[in-house]
């Protein structure tokens, strides 16, 4: 019985062990997933700067192109002979426009696909979170396991030492019988 609590808290040790190594990989991976998370957040922060950067452009180019059109307009009521010129630079500013207006989706889908990133990387850090929660519940468990066994050791331990301690007081009245049994023969 004995051997078999020993036995039993040597592989209550093990499993202790095996827990607290999967506890720290899962510490490690949760660690991990929230550096790249954190460097997400710092990528999509620049991004919508750039985002501002590229719509503070397009106002101004914008604004720029009203106002060139504006002028040009003038310059065409006075010279009929500028109107291909006035075309073409239109043509341009739009090309501008669209361009930019482009490059503002190409940013906005980045944005986006960033955050579709961060909020998986959120639910992955709930789930080793509650994986590491569950190994904690099962450490805790193997812990109440290994108590009792060292208790149920203990209490074995104890129970062979009054028994020991039984058979060594029998053994001396035994003892004593067989030589007050011997001298009273003699």
């Amino acid at each position: 019985e004995r051997d078999r609590l020993a036995g039993e808290v040597v592989d209550l040790d093990k499993r202790l062990a095996t827990n607290r190594y999967y506890s720290e990989n899962l510490e490690y991976i949760i660690r991990n997933n929230e550096d790249a998370m954190s460097k997400m957040a710092s990528r999509a922060k620049f991004a919508e700067g750039e985002r501002l950067n590229v719509e503070s452009k397009l106002r101004a180019l914008m604004k720029t192109m009203e106002e060139q059109k504006e002028a040009h307009e003038k310059d065409v009521l006075n010279a009929n002979g500028r109107t291909d010129d006035i075309r073409r630079i239109k043509e341009t500013l739009q090309r501008e426009r669209d361009s930019l207006r482009s490059d503002i989706i190409k940013l906005n889908n980045a944005m986006a696909d960033l955050k579709h990133d961060m909020m998986l990387k959120a639910n992955m850090i709930s789930s080793l979170n509650l994986d590491m929660n569950k190994l904690n519940v099962k450490l805790d468990e193997a812990y109440i396991l290994k108590s009792k066994a060292e208790k149920e050791r203990d209490e074995m331990a104890q129970e062979m030492e009054t028994l020991h301690e039984r058979i060594e007081n029998y053994q001396g009245k035994i003892y004593f019988i067989f030589f007050f049994n011997r001298e009273i023969r003699i």
